[in-house]
């Protein structure tokens, strides 16, 4: 995750979260619509970075699991897509981590 992509999404979560002192969902909303790639980036990367680290020990390794999260939804939906990049990133960050 690049340095940007962590400041958005670290602003982005602050005015989504109530007990934030900086919870404004008016601009939790301008800000996702403005950088909602860099967000869902993020998004993406983090929960790759969490499932690599939740199933290394597994014989139930984590691109396996991704997969499974990506066939238990139609190929055409967003939600697909989103564990299809996760299960690339995962793979980027077992390469790295060699």
């Amino acid at each position: 995750m690049s340095k940007w992509e962590n400041i958005v999404m670290s602003a982005w979560l602050e005015r989504n979260n109530p007990k934030s002192p900086h919870y404004h969902p008016a601009k939790a909303v301008r800000i996702y619509k403005r950088f909602a790639s860099q967000i869902d980036g993020a998004d993406r990367w983090t929960t790759a970075k969490h499932m690599v680290e939740k199933y290394k020990n597994s014989d139930y390794t984590a691109v396996e699991r991704a997969n499974d999260h990506a066939i238990s939804y139609l190929s055409t939906s967003w939600q697909y897509q989103f564990w299809k990049d996760v299960t690339e990133i995962i793979l980027q960050i077992q390469k790295e981590a060699k």
